[in-house]
């Protein structure tokens, strides 16, 4: 059998260089796929987030469109696409005949768009995060709050801002 080749640049052989590589790229790949985990490492001062992420601009909602009916009653929950005030949406929930509050749809873990309220909970589908009609962690992987916004209603119309 031959002596194996040695490479002239870095002095190893090719089974050398071959293994070295191979374990290089596993090496990235493990660094890669351990980045997911890393993010969920967040602050733990467990004080709420400030919403945000749009342009700062208030949001109005008409209670009288179809699309509102669940804030019909108190108990209701609606939900709202990213918007001016906030790029991963709003969550409104109508607590009293008299009181809606508004919350960041941006869970405090790592960002995923949580779910309207349902039975006094809203989930984050991503790790399994629940948050109180008061926006307060119930479950965690989050250990903040949700962000929440000031609602002024007039008639019909809530101003989000």
């Amino acid at each position: 059998m031959d002596k194996p080749e040695k490479n002239e640049e870095c002095g190893c052989s090719r089974r050398a260089f071959i293994e070295k590589t191979i374990k290089g790229a596993g090496g990235l790949l493990f660094a890669a796929s351990s980045l997911p985990m890393l993010a969920g490492c967040s602050d733990d001062s467990g004080s709420p987030v400030s919403p945000g992420g749009g342009g700062g601009s208030p949001v109005t909602v008409d209670l009288s469109q179809s699309q509102f009916a669940s804030l019909a009653s108190p108990g209701g929950s609606a939900a709202l696409g990213a918007n001016s005030l906030d790029s991963s949406g709003i969550l409104i929930y109508r607590e009293s005949e008299s009181v809606f509050k508004a919350f960041s749809r941006r869970c405090t873990h790592s960002g995923c768009t949580i779910n309207p309220f349902s039975g006094g909970i809203s989930r984050c589908d991503c790790h399994g995060s629940q948050f109180s009609t008061s926006g307060s962690v119930v479950t965690g992987p989050a250990n903040r709050a949700l962000g929440q916004y000031t609602v002024n209603r007039e008639g019909n119309i809530l101003t989000i801002s």
